[in-house]
């Protein structure tokens, strides 16, 4: 696989990556910004209740690479 390459999420079984990879073809979109970060969750046991906080978040804008921690 090349860089760039999206051929393979064609073929993929994941719903989600099919659909980004029309969106990608067909209307040329593409990523431009990495976004890294640590996430705790916290789950309440007795209901429909989720909370996330995000620490040490970092971004590149238009790098393909992560940064680094």
């Amino acid at each position: 696989m090349r860089l760039g390459d999206i051929e393979w999420m064609s073929g993929d079984s994941r719903d989600l990556l099919r659909d980004l990879y029309i969106q990608m073809t067909l209307f040329q979109i593409k990523p431009t910004t990495v976004v890294d970060y640590e996430r705790e969750v916290f789950i309440y046991e007795y209901g429909n209740v989720r909370v996330t906080f995000d620490s040490n978040v970092k971004t590149s804008y238009r790098s393909i690479y992560f940064p680094t921690k």
